[in-house]
């Protein structure tokens, strides 16, 4: 943990708490009442100074802050208000110094935001990698595409795409995309699909890797050794099909756990160097069973190579690919590329209906064949426990064989790959054997065949294995947005501003229809683990997510949720249309309830925290 780092997230969460709380501070003073007490923080002062009556500290528990005023509460003796007193002053008055906070925080952010845009912000570009067989994958978008605008929305980062889509829930997402082969843009409509486990609508990309294949390289490995160095850019992998993609020919190279030589150009002199080395063979101290849901299904076919070139189907299982076993996508491609080009490519698949069928494909080039790998979404049906066992793991170890259906587990039933990670997690929490009832398939010739087989296996076989070559390429693609001047900096500020509460209110609407699932709100351990990663990437980032928080901060406030600003706010219009205060009697049961509901979703959000943050890493 960087001490810098924590100290510059400390003092930003604090200013944004700051700026509420000062926003209350100066609508009080402004309108004539005395104030006791400015505080960041609840609970016991921990230091603070006193100066013109005014108490100003620093609390212990760090969730928030207030301004005591005189007068908020009845003083129960039937005497009147003083004229400095909150009760006082007109409901306007009022109105205006429970907003005070809400105000600030969008002043800062009106302030703050065309000053970030006019000397540059650090963004992720909208430049996207489909997931094989997710909605934008099917609608032809390709690894390195940039999305240009959702329903007439320029995007200048990735995670405004994410968002937009979450937003719109399953509505249809009308989408520009600019190609990165030819440059062309393209317009697109692309049904969303449920992600399940964020809870949300989604497209089905993530960020691509850095486009010009940047390396980051880990000091303490062997790559590092051998003289690769960070910021190297990757050109070929020796001794893979040089027709390839440089980044299909680093994944072949690195799923084959041999050593590697990889070409990169040095951008510091535009040298370029051949660097060998092999992988460390890293035992780790985590003990597991190293299964994993066999990947080998046809989830989706794009394009028309697939299917009638080749002859395969939705739901087929690719066995082998030119006598290559097949257990993942990388396989797949692995398989066609090992081929002889001037044969044609022999694939033994299996059919729904589990018989076994033998395809082929003629002769073509290394590119066509990557093409067709593009294709073809291969992945888990996990709804069954097929397996395929992770290299040196107690599975394997065990005698467990790719293809193989898990059963039972001491004696348990199992049909889904959720049953069979939870199974395998109450025996390693145990800490005992287990024994592993399998169906194995049965030869080539007789497809329909399985056989029984019962396994005993301890985690305590064999720990889990990971070869680390110490190199990968970068993720993301970082770029510097600013704007043209100091006008168009305050337009941009404006509309982010905006579009910020737009968002809020979007999100709030869309967890009523449940369509963006509550798990993803978040607390103070969220804000604080976000606020620490994004300050590596310098006091412009971190000043741009507290303008995002500043905003955020100022949505939930004004929620008419008593205890909240917003409940007061909803009180004085009451008052003011009804002529005369609410009763204290329903004043107290509403703060009661108001407590009631902010304790709870206090304790919830932590609770996603924990999960997120905490446990998930």
């Amino acid at each position: 943990m960087d001490l810098l780092r924590i100290l510059q997230v400390m003092v930003g969460i604090g200013l944004v708490i700051f700026v509420h709380e000062l926003g209350h501070f100066i609508a009080a003073r402004w309108c004539g009442v005395r104030v006791h007490v400015f505080s960041l923080g609840f609970g016991p002062k921990l230091f603070g100074f006193r100066r013109g009556g005014v108490s100003y500290q620093i609390s212990a528990v760090p969730l928030g802050g207030y301004v005591a005023m005189a007068g908020e509460h009845s003083d129960g003796d039937g005497s009147g208000p003083r004229p400095d007193d909150l009760r006082a002053k007109s409901v306007g008055q009022r109105f205006f110094i429970y907003s005070g906070g809400v105000l600030m925080n969008m002043v800062f952010a009106l302030v703050v935001f065309p000053i970030l845009f006019l000397g540059g912000v650090p963004y992720d570009a909208p430049v996207v990698a489909p997931e094989p067989g997710g909605p934008a994958w099917l609608a032809g978008v390709e690894e390195g595409d940039r999305i240009v605008s959702i329903g007439g929305t320029p995007m200048h980062q990735f995670n405004s795409v994410l968002t937009e889509v979450a937003l719109g829930g399953s509505d249809p997402v009308e989408l520009e995309v600019r190609s990165r082969r030819d440059g062309s843009v393209r317009a697109l409509t692309i049904e969303p699909a449920r992600d399940e486990s964020l809870g949300i609508f989604a497209l089905g990309v993530q960020a691509a890797l850095d486009l010009e294949l940047e390396l980051g390289v880990d000091p303490n490995g062997p790559a590092f050794e051998a003289g690769l160095r960070l910021g190297d850019e990757l050109l070929s992998v020796v001794g893979q099909p040089q027709d390839l993609k440089p980044l299909d020919q680093l994944r072949l190279g690195l799923n084959s756990e041999q050593p590697i030589t990889i070409q990169v150009k040095r951008p510091m002199d535009g040298s370029n160097h051949d660097i060998s080395f092999a992988p460390l063979d890293r035992e780790l101290n985590n003990k597991l069973l190293g299964v994993g849901p066999w990947s080998n299904l046809v989830l989706a076919l794009r394009g028309t190579a697939a299917e009638e070139a080749v002859g395969l189907e939705v739901g087929d299982r690719i066995l082998t690919v030119a006598n290559r076993q097949v257990d993942s996508s990388i396989d797949f491609l692995a398989g066609l590329a090992g081929a002889p080009t001037d044969q044609p490519v022999e694939l033994l698949v299996q059919r729904a209906d589990g018989q076994q069928a033998r395809l082929s494909w003629p002769g073509a080039s290394n590119a066509e064949r990557a093409r067709l790998a593009d294709q073809v979404a291969l992945g888990p049906d996990l709804e069954n426990t097929l397996v395929y066992p992770s290299k040196a793991g107690a599975a394997q170890a065990g005698g467990v064989l790719a293809g193989d259906r898990v059963v039972r587990i001491d004696g348990q039933s199992l049909s889904s790959w959720n049953e069979l990670q939870g199974a395998i997690a109450n025996a390693a929490r145990a800490g005992r054997p287990m024994d592993l009832e399998i169906e194995r398939r049965g030869p080539a010739d007789n497809a329909g065949s399985r056989e029984t087989e019962t396994i005993e296996l301890s985690l305590s076989a064999a720990n889990a294995h990971q070869w680390d070559y110490g190199f990968a390429v970068r993720a993301g693609n970082e770029y510097q947005f600013s704007t043209d001047s100091p006008v168009e900096a305050l337009k941009v500020g404006f509309q982010s501003s905006i579009g910020m509460l737009k968002d809020g209110w979007l999100t709030l609407k869309r967890m009523l229809l449940a369509e963006v699932s509550t798990k993803n709100l978040g607390g103070i351990i969220s804000i604080s683990y976000v606020s620490y990663s994004v300050a590596e990437a310098g006091l412009a980032k971190l000043f741009y997510f507290l303008c995002l928080l500043s905003v955020n901060l100022a949505f939930v406030n004004v929620l008419p949720i008593p205890l909240l600003d917003g409940g007061h706010l909803l009180f004085l219009l009451l008052e003011k249309i009804k002529g005369s205060p609410v009763s204290e009697r329903i004043m107290g049961y509403s703060q009661m309830v108001g407590l009631v509901l902010l304790v709870g979703l206090m304790v919830y959000v932590t609770y996603n925290d924990l999960m997120r943050v905490v446990f998930r890493g």
